[in-house]
């Protein structure tokens, strides 16, 4: 199964558009690294500090679609479920991949765990090689009872190949963790 993941893998970044990653639309690349740093820290399960820098980033560009659909997806009630809603239709000119994120922060927040999940395998067809779209999955499997390690250490990988300032923050808390947890919950432990 290994081999055929690793394949799968390989015929994705083949087949993949240039550049391959999901793009931030933002005026502000400030509020764009906010934004990632928010989505770093929710993954590492710090929801406080991922709620705060999507807050500076949106206090930096109040228009950035994934900031506020993050924010309000974890943030409980149907009137955040309306704004998740809302950052996900106001999206519609953007690129196909940051779309395809939005719709999915909207499905998720909705609670349709199979649409959730079939936007995020769909966002590694259009990002295979945005550390983002890997984590998703990589998140969802684990959900599922599903081996997720290919799809977690894809992520990691690519995350510090990003060579961004989170890659080594993230290389040192996690990648470590994320590959000891790989190992346990691929042999059954």
């Amino acid at each position: 199964m290994t081999l055929l993941t690793s394949l799968c893998a390989f015929a994705l970044l083949a087949a993949a558009p240039e550049g391959g990653t999901i793009s931030i639309t933002t005026a502000s690349p400030e509020a764009a690294a906010d934004y990632v740093e928010a989505f770093d820290q929710l993954f590492a399960g710090h929801g406080d500090r991922a709620r705060a820098a999507a807050k500076k980033a949106l206090s930096r560009d109040p228009n950035l679609l994934l900031a506020q659909a993050l924010l309000y997806a974890i943030t409980p009630g149907t009137e955040s479920m309306q704004k998740v809603d809302a950052a996900a239709e106001a999206g519609a000119s953007l690129p196909e991949a940051e779309r395809t994120e939005l719709a999915a922060w909207a499905a998720a927040k909705h609670a349709d765990s199979e649409k959730a999940r079939a936007l995020q395998l769909k966002l590694v067809e259009f990002a295979p090689r945005d550390w983002r779209a890997h984590v998703y999955v990589g998140t969802t499997e684990l959900s599922h009872g599903e081996s997720s390690a290919p799809n977690r250490i894809s992520g990691v990988r690519l995350l510090h190949e990003s060579r961004s300032r989170w890659s080594l923050r993230a290389r040192r808390a996690s990648a470590e963790a994320a590959r000891r947890r790989c190992h346990v919950l691929d042999q059954g432990l």
